[in-house]
């Protein structure tokens, strides 16, 4: 498709609109490099610090990005779960 990261903002704040009782979004897609990358949003900033430092994402504007060796987007998704769960 013809997305952007501009796209990826538009579906995070459509998102938070639509479920505003949502605590995290995450948004995953396939890199042109085969890893799966990831954008994470929620209201709690630790939980992005932390989600950073373990899996070595950027902080930008409240939201985290990451870039996650993973190929298989239902393997990010597990990792992720994983960790949210690690945070008890």
């Amino acid at each position: 498709t013809n997305t952007s990261s501009k796209d990826l903002l538009f579906a995070i704040e459509e998102i938070e609109d639509s479920f505003p009782q949502i605590n995290i979004v995450f948004i995953f897609w396939p890199a042109q490099t085969g890893a799966i990358e990831a954008l994470v949003q929620t209201k709690h900033q630790e939980i992005l610090q932390k989600i950073c430092a373990e899996l070595g994402g950027e902080i930008k504007g409240g939201r985290a990005r990451l870039k996650l060796n993973q190929i298989d987007i239902a393997a990010a998704k597990s990792r992720f779960k994983d960790l949210l769960n690690s945070f008890g």
